[in-house]
């Protein structure tokens, strides 16, 4: 019986692990918003309304249902790789539906960088340029590329880091929404 006594132990312990396998897969319990979460996203949307002193005064903005903030720098690598996406998403909706705004993070001495960026990949909506980090901060921005998706003034989404933005699931979402809303 002892030489045995080590295997019944580890099969015990094997089958209790497979027991709670079947059970997390059939509860299936999921993560729900967090308060930190919804705070935050409270907050974004004041800072979104209050966007208007960054863009000198222009607020049509928030004349469009589908607003991205999208947060980069011409040193950012995985930045400049979301503008085709962006360049692409942008032309699935007519103006009026889909606002676009970069906000840069170059430092002041390096602007003609981020002009230059902009003129290669011939990027034409406005941009905020954030040499202090005032809106970044205003808007907890800890990494780039980050991008907020408001629909109708409110976060959709927060995408830290690279995201594809020419999805088809992601431009049928956003379409979708916009249908439900003209109905």
């Amino acid at each position: 019986m002892k030489k045995f006594f080590p295997m019944i132990l580890m099969f015990s312990f094997f089958c209790l692990f497979l027991i709670g396998q079947i059970l997390y897969e059939k509860v299936n319990i999921k993560a729900g918003v967090t308060t930190s979460e919804i705070e935050r996203n409270q907050s974004y949307n004041y800072s979104f309304k209050s966007l208007t002193k960054h863009l000198h005064g222009d607020s049509s903005y928030q004349d469009a249902p589908i607003v991205i903030l999208n947060f980069w720098a011409s040193w950012c690598v995985p930045c400049l790789a979301e503008f085709d996406s962006l360049k692409n998403l942008e032309t699935q909706f007519n103006a009026n539906e889909l606002f676009i705004i970069g906000i840069n993070n170059d430092e002041k001495e390096t602007l003609f960088h981020a002009q230059k960026t902009l003129d290669k990949f011939n990027i034409t909506w406005p941009q905020i340029y954030d040499f202090k980090g005032t809106v970044s901060s205003e808007f907890f921005v800890e990494m780039i590329p980050y991008s907020i998706i408001f629909v109708y003034g409110s976060v959709y989404e927060v995408a830290k880091g690279i995201k594809d933005f020419s999805d088809p699931h992601f431009i049928l979402e956003l379409k979708e929404i916009l249908s439900a809303q003209n109905k």
